[in-house]
């Protein structure tokens, strides 16, 4: 039995259904990413599990033990909320002592946990400071630290990060990996930040309306990703789709007026499809440029250009779809400019077009580099 287990749990609101029936099995000490769009129930999921929600249908598991109908305060869960949710009349002690001190625990012990607990988190200096008087990121490090003292068997992070700027958003996201690798506690995290799930999480679990579209290690979704919406949701920049029709039993893909050569290891599963309609996806980053139209390569006008530094997106449309190119920091290429686009089409995917379920990848790990960093998993 895993550490936390959902059965079949459920949410309706009234007779709209928020969360379908969904199985979960969450593993002791593992930090888990729920990630999705805004209003596909991540938070709502989150809730059920602490007991803030009750579920429809279905059983919560923890332990090993039902806590299906089980009070939030009974469950030994803590949750950090988004808005820090601190006392602002209350020290930074009193704030993370004021949960252990409402249970009746000892002086003593209240004391060595928050003394503990602010160890940990550079709080030794702050504890004697009301809210009003620290930044952004230090209220962040007191709400984990309310939550930290309390020792509970799983950790939820609702969006704890999303009210700080880009910068400390970066460097919490950082401290919050350090300190799961340092309490090894279960941690479930809710984001809508692909960016956060694939840096942070052991295991992210995608969803989208309520249903889990994939759960997977962040470089398992990112190579191999089982549908349409997560290739186009993990990855930043997103992964180019491109709709066309299968052709010449699976030896080519047509879009629009430009023909694809489909490589070898993909024909076979392809060649049932001849005639269909799919989506070839092909992640930004595996697109090049030409200096003159060729076999599979795509005209595009830009509609933007963003220079990031160490790599400019270049925007632009086909077939009435946005079209992505990363390409090196570059000069003389600007907005309104036309290029040719060529396709790696080896390191692509295929989608069904009605379903979105995959039907075939290809190869999206860079062939510089050695097969024994290539194939290391998300380290923490």
């Amino acid at each position: 039995m895993a550490f936390l287990e959902l059965r079949k749990v459920a949410k309706r609101f009234g007779s709209h259904e928020v969360i379908p029936p969904l199985d979960l099995a969450i593993e002791k000490g593992e930090f888990v990413v729920f990630v999705g769009p805004s209003g596909c129930g991540k938070s709502t999921l989150m809730r059920l599990i602490a007991g803030l929600e009750p579920s429809s249908d279905g059983e919560i598991w923890i332990d090993g033990r039902d806590v299906t109908d089980v009070l939030p305060k009974d469950r030994d869960i803590a949750m950090v909320f988004q808005n820090y949710a601190l006392y602002p009349d209350k020290s930074v002690y009193d704030n993370m002592a004021f949960g252990l001190r409402m249970r009746k625990t000892p002086a003593r012990e209240v004391d060595e946990r928050v003394r503990a607990a602010a160890r940990v988190l550079g709080l030794d200096a702050l504890l004697e400071r009301r809210p009003a008087q620290l930044s952004g990121g230090q209220r962040q490090r007191v709400a984990v630290g309310r939550a930290m003292v309390r020792e509970p068997k799983i950790f939820l992070f609702d969006e704890p990060l999303s009210n700080l700027d880009a910068h400390l958003r970066v460097h919490m996201r950082t401290e919050l990996v350090r300190l799961h690798r340092q309490l090894g506690a279960t941690m479930i995290y809710v984001t809508h930040d692909q960016v956060e799930a694939m840096t942070m999480g052991d295991r992210i679990v995608v969803l989208d309306h309520g249903r889990i579209r994939q759960a997977g290690a962040p470089l398992e979704l990112f190579r191999r990703p089982a549908n349409a919406f997560v290739a186009g949701f993990i990855g930043s920049p997103a992964m180019n789709m491109l709709p066309c029709v299968v052709e010449q039993h699976g030896t080519e893909l047509r879009s629009g007026p430009v023909t694809i050569p489909v490589p070898p290891p993909l024909r076979a599963a392809l060649k049932p499809w001849s005639g269909k309609a799919v989506l070839f996806g092909l992640r930004p980053q595996f697109v090049g440029l030409a200096a003159a139209p060729g076999s599979g390569t795509l005209r595009l006008t830009l509609d933007a250009v963003e220079h990031l530094g160490t790599e400019t997106i270049l925007i632009g449309l086909h077939e009435g779809r946005p079209f992505q190119v990363v390409v090196p920091t570059m000069v003389g290429i600007s907005a309104g400019s036309s290029i040719f686009a060529t396709l790696d089409a080896g390191r692509g995917h295929v989608f069904d077009a009605a379903t979105g379920d995959l039907i075939a990848h290809g190869s999206d790990v860079d062939a510089s580099v050695p097969e024994s960093i290539a194939g290391l998993g998300h380290v923490s």
